[in-house]
């Protein structure tokens, strides 16, 4: 977990490791799995009175300061086939 943490993807955590790819990815499911099952159990536990939602008030004020993209133009058919002859 540790080399795929660290930034190193599939295959070279596998090379390093000498562990095929599909068993460094099986490990990491298993990982996952167990992380979700504790943080479950941890929220449904967990009493609060106040959250702080810094973060995401952020992203949300900064992404609708920005002007909705304008629809793409349509694209004139730039298909030369149709140009050609048959022969």
């Amino acid at each position: 977990m540790r080399c795929v943490a660290e930034g190193n993807g599939l295959r070279s955590a596998a090379r390093i490791l000498g562990l095929s790819k599909d068993s460094v990815n099986h490990i990491i499911l298993k990982v996952g799995e167990h992380c979700q099952q504790v943080l479950s159990n941890l929220l449904e536990t967990l009493q609060l009175e106040q959250c702080q939602l810094d973060e995401l008030f952020a992203f949300v004020q900064k992404k609708s300061s920005f002007p909705a993209r304008p629809e793409p133009e349509a694209r004139p058919n730039m298909d030369l086939a149709s140009d050609r002859p048959n022969l």
